[in-house]
């Protein structure tokens, strides 16, 4: 039985056939973690940038420096989940790319990759020695091509001292009897440590609490 030979062309097609049906279940298998990609500014990243979405799809959300054209740094989100970035301190231009089946950094969500940019940078910064003022953004009725859906709003951060019960008490050496020459908080006299007994009294400790404001 004569096998018959298969041109160069045909190969080529069935390769690109399998392309296509293993390069969807490759993506899709490299799908970031929600949260950070990267940032590229070196600085703290403390205030806070909410995005609320539709579930469908995934997007990119991308921060960059109004004044430079700089790239800040990126996030990845899961469509439909609940979605919070810290941001460092500045003025920045934001973008969204959103789509289906993960690319890469480079290639994003492929061809049918949509982007939206908003029309005017968003701050983020401390106000009033004590606000962080950061940013809310409701892109559940966002169209591809169009900004009518979408919501924009200022929240913030307020930090207040918060006393810290749990912190570990200190020990301090009590004399227990008035035949001992030393007052409370002297250091005793070798030999005489019987005649002492260990106080337990608490320290102070202050944590630093954030709240919605």
């Amino acid at each position: 039985m004569k096998i018959p030979r298969i041109s160069g062309l045909a190969r080529a097609c069935v390769a690109l056939c399998m392309v296509a049906v293993i390069w969807p279940c490759a993506a899709l298998a490299e799908r970031p973690a929600a949260g950070l990609l990267w940032n590229r500014t070196g600085l703290p990243a403390v205030f806070p940038l909410l995005v609320v979405t539709a579930p469908g799809r995934d997007y990119v959300v991308e921060l960059t420096d109004a004044e430079t054209a700089t790239p800040a740094m990126a996030g990845y989100i899961h469509g439909g989940r609940f979605f919070r970035l810290l941001v460092p301190p500045g003025r920045f231009d934001v973008t969204f790319h959103a789509g289906s089946g993960w690319a890469g950094e480079e290639m994003l969500f492929g061809p049918a990759t949509q982007t939206m940019r908003l029309e005017k940078p968003l701050v983020f910064r401390v106000e009033d020695f004590r606000t962080k003022a950061g940013h809310r953004i409701d892109l559940r009725d966002w169209a591809p091509g169009e900004r009518a859906g979408l919501q924009t709003r200022r929240i913030a951060l307020c930090q207040t001292l918060r006393l810290a019960p749990e912190a570990p008490p200190a020990l301090t050496l009590v004399p227990t009897g008035p035949d001992t020459e030393q007052s409370a908080g002297d250091a005793p006299k070798y030999g005489d440590l019987w005649r002492y007994r260990h106080v337990a009294q608490d320290r102070a400790r202050w944590d630093v609490e954030s709240r919605p404001c």
